[in-house]
């Protein structure tokens, strides 16, 4: 598999479009 680094900023990367579009959901919802 890859290096470990490189898979936890693409977690990292994915936990952060997932705040994105969960504040976005909370936004429309309000």
């Amino acid at each position: 598999m890859g290096k470990p680094e490189i898979i936890m900023s693409e977690l990292d990367l994915l936990a952060d479009c997932l705040k994105d579009a969960t504040k976005e959901r909370d936004e429309l919802a309000a």
